[in-house]
């Protein structure tokens, strides 16, 4: 049988697989070496990117989810498709 995937897939997931526990290992000395304002500031800068791709709550009042049902139900009573 052969193989959906390219030759080098095999190798590659191998060395990921044994890179993964060296670089959780400096994730984790890294976040350790954090002072308490460095981790503030880091939250900060995420959450201030958040608000920044995130819309205002102002500008959406509902999720949307209630208008397409209402789209939905007014097709199918008007047989449109």
């Amino acid at each position: 049988m052969e193989s959906r995937h390219p030759a080098w897939a095999a190798e590659w997931l191998a060395q990921w697989t044994s890179a993964g526990p060296a670089l959780e290992a400096e994730r984790r000395a890294r976040l350790a070496g954090l002072t308490g304002e460095q981790a503030a500031a880091a939250v900060s800068a995420v959450l201030d990117l958040a608000t920044m791709v995130l819309p205002h709550p102002e500008r959406r009042a509902t999720s949307g989810l209630v208008e397409q049902q209402a789209l939905f139900a007014k097709a199918r009573r008007t047989g449109a498709r």
